[in-house]
């Protein structure tokens, strides 16, 4: 059985879908015999990750240049049965119709359609995340961005309402079997298209591969400084991605220490300009270091307004850490029993109550992040397994 397998969505930035591909990628390798060969595609007019480098020259896996075939041959002249592609928008532009293979594809979200809803939500987010200028230079700025945005917004909606409509024509072939990581995102994909070929499939996402770190030391020494002082601290990741509304976090966050005497810090990780109180900024992080952020925090805050399944939750809960999260999209079916404290992404007032009754209910919760995790890890292992038999077959 000859397989080929999407590596171009892993040559894109990192996210919990990056993570996700290489997951089922390695899963794969593992259950490979003499009678399974896999192809993997990636593309020379982007760059690849070293890790994938690395790791597709120890595993000694063959890999096929999309620039220089034409896939349909390819398919054809190697007997591939099933194409497996990790990211269904990746391939939005791409003409499929033609293979002869089974193809099975993830859809992880489709929040750019979903946030186009939202229209100022970004740019609203984007100003109360960066340093404000002197008032007459703020004045003039404004000016000129509320032209650039209306520009900038409706060029992007187009762009927005361009592919997904592609996307649409490609969910439509016949041989096509769709693979989604929640109830929710399901539903969104059946309210947005009326043209899928097949009933889609909802499988949890699989568990997340860490890098070892051989030296176990951190890397980024403010990070490792921060963990000496034994602060305790409030989470927060990917803060650059505006539909993770750091904003909000930071809507509350002085009027939060005024109420509790400073007693409390936060870590934001990812590239964006906070001026306030005991706050530590750091950029996006290694593997291992982000780890130990995890394993180290108070709380993880997990504001965002827009998620296909949502990662950091568990990933905190790996380490008995509880989680204050939003209550929108995926979230509540993914962590809305309890587990977490829920709160609305849109009212910082519902997000400082939801931190106030953390305080007092912090044990309880603890227990709620081990038990909850212990829960999701087995089905994400189960659904794993389902999704890489579902190749192979």
């Amino acid at each position: 059985m000859n397989i080929l397998y999407d590596l171009i969505s892993l040559q894109h930035a990192p996210t919990g879908g990056t993570e996700y591909i290489f997951c089922i990628l390695n899963k794969l390798i593992e259950i490979a015999k003499e009678n399974i060969h896999v192809f993997c595609l990636y593309t020379s007019a982007q760059d690849m990750p070293m890790f994938l480098i690395s790791y597709l020259e120890e595993k000694k896996i063959e890999t096929v240049d999309m620039s220089k075939i034409d896939l349909s041959d390819f398919v054809k002249n190697h007997n591939i049965s099933v194409f497996y592609i990790g990211n269904a928008q990746t391939y939005y532009d791409c003409n499929l119709k033609n293979l002869s293979c089974k193809i099975i594809a993830t859809c992880h979200d489709i929040n750019e359609l979903s946030l186009l809803y939202d229209k100022n939500f970004t740019s609203v987010a984007r100003k109360k995340l960066e340093p404000q200028p002197h008032p007459y230079i703020q004045k003039i700025k404004e000016f000129i961005k509320y032209f650039l945005h209306i520009f900038i917004e409706r060029k992007y909606e187009r762009y927005v309402t361009k592919k997904y409509k592609k996307l649409e024509v490609m969910l439509n072939n016949k041989n096509l079997y769709l693979i989604t990581v929640s109830e929710y995102s399901k539903q969104a994909l059946l309210y947005h298209f009326d043209d899928i070929a097949n009933p889609i499939t909802v499988l949890s996402p699989p568990h997340k591969i860490v890098a070892q770190n051989k030296k176990e030391c951190i890397t980024n020494t403010n990070l490792k400084d921060f963990i000496a002082s034994k602060k305790r601290y409030f989470l927060l990741v990917s803060c650059t991605r505006f539909h993770k509304n750091a904003a909000l976090f930071a809507e509350i966050w002085d009027k939060f220490c005024k109420v509790t005497n400073n007693t409390y810090y936060a870590v934001l990780i990812g590239d964006i300009q906070i001026q306030k109180t005991n706050i530590l900024q750091l950029p996006y992080l290694n593997d291992f270091d982000l780890e130990v952020a995890y394993k180290n925090a108070f709380c993880l805050v997990y504001p965002t307004v827009a998620e296909g399944y949502g990662y950091p939750p568990m990933e905190a809960m790996k380490y008995g850490i509880p989680c204050i999260c939003s209550n929108v999209t995926s979230l509540p079916e993914i962590y809305g029993d309890g587990s977490t404290i829920q709160f609305s992404p849109y009212y910082p007032e519902d997000l400082f109550r939801a931190m106030m009754y953390f305080l007092s209910h912090t044990e309880e919760y603890k227990v709620k992040a081990n038990e909850k995790y212990k829960s999701l890890a087995k089905k994400q292992e189960e659904d794993t397994n389902t999704l890489v038999q579902m190749i192979v077959a």
